[in-house]
C-alpha cells in the first residue's frame, strides 16, 4: 500500500508525494458509482499515433484547461488542440506538434476531474492564481505478441513545473513500476500502483521518472493499464 511521504507540500526537499487512492478517494467522496463512471472514460481512448517505434500498444485522449485558484474554476481552453515537447526532453517523439482527439465533453466536465485537480493545486507551492492544466488519459496495451511499454523513452521529465500521475484501473497486468530518480538518473524510489488514485505527485524540474514494461498475467484475457497524467504550467 502506498503511504503519503512524511511532508504533504512539494518543496526543495520534498520534490515528490505519494498518495493512498483508497484515502484520496474517501478524501474527495467519490461513491462507486462515481468510480466506475469516471473508469469508463478510458474506453474511449484512440490509438497514438506518433509512437516512433510504430508500436499500437498506447491509447490517449488529452484536454486543456485554466485553473482559477482563487475561484476555483476550471475552464476548457478550446482552441488549444496540440502538444509538444522539445526533443532534449523526450527524444522518443520530441519536436513534434502532437494532435491527439480532445477527451469527451462528459470527461472534460467530470466533477470528479476538477477537485482532483483542485486537491492536487493545494500540495503544489504555486502562487500564481492561473494555472495551466494539461490532462493526458493514457491506456497501455499488453499482449501475447508484444508488451506494453508505460514510457518507451526511458528515465525522463516531462517539461513541465510539476506532474501528477494517477493509476485509474489495471486489468490482468503484470509490472508497470513506477520509479522516482535524481536528474542524474540515480534512483530515489520504485512504487507499485495498485489501486484507483494510487498517485505520485513529483516536481518535473527537479526528478526524473519512468514505469517498467507491462505485460499478461494472462495471455487469453485482455490487457491494460490506465492512467491519467496531470501537468501544471504557469
Amino acid at each position: 500500500m502506498i503511504t503519503k511521504n512524511l511532508k504533504s507540500i512539494l518543496s526543495n526537499d520534498n520534490p515528490y508525494i505519494l498518495f493512498d487512492g483508497k484515502k484520496l478517494t474517501e478524501k474527495l467522496e467519490i461513491n462507486k458509482e462515481e468510480k466506475e463512471e469516471f473508469k469508463s472514460f478510458w474506453n474511449e481512448l484512440e490509438v497514438d499515433s506518433y509512437m516512433s517505434d510504430k508500436g499500437k500498444y498506447r491509447k490517449r485522449r488529452i484536454a486543456f484547461f485554466n485553473y482559477n485558484r482563487l475561484l476555483n474554476k476550471l475552464d476548457v481552453i478550446q482552441d488549444k488542440k496540440s502538444f509538444t515537447q522539445s526533443y532534449e526532453i523526450n527524444k522518443f517523439v520530441g519536436d513534434l506538434e502532437r494532435v491527439f482527439s480532445p477527451s469527451s465533453n462528459e470527461f472534460k466536465n467530470s466533477p470528479l476531474l476538477k477537485n482532483l485537480i483542485e486537491k492536487m493545486v493545494s500540495h503544489l507551492p504555486i502562487e500564481n492564481d492561473s494555472i495551466q492544466v494539461n490532462v493526458h488519459q493514457i491506456r497501455i496495451l499488453s499482449s501475447a505478441e508484444s508488451l506494453g511499454l508505460p514510457t518507451p523513452e526511458g528515465i525522463h521529465r516531462d517539461g513541465h513545473k510539476f506532474v501528477s500521475q494517477h493509476l485509474i484501473s489495471k486489468n490482468n497486468i503484470l509490472g508497470g513500476i513506477s520509479g522516482l530518480y535524481k536528474l542524474d538518473k540515480n534512483p530515489i524510489t520504485h512504487k507499485m500502483l495498485n489501486d484507483f488514485l494510487d498517485t505520485i505527485v513529483l516536481n518535473d524540474e527537479k526528478l526524473m521518472h519512468d514505469v517498467s514494461p507491462v505485460f499478461s498475467a494472462d495471455e487469453n484475457l485482455p490487457s491494460y493499464r490506465d492512467m491519467l497524467i496531470i501537468d501544471y504550467n504557469f
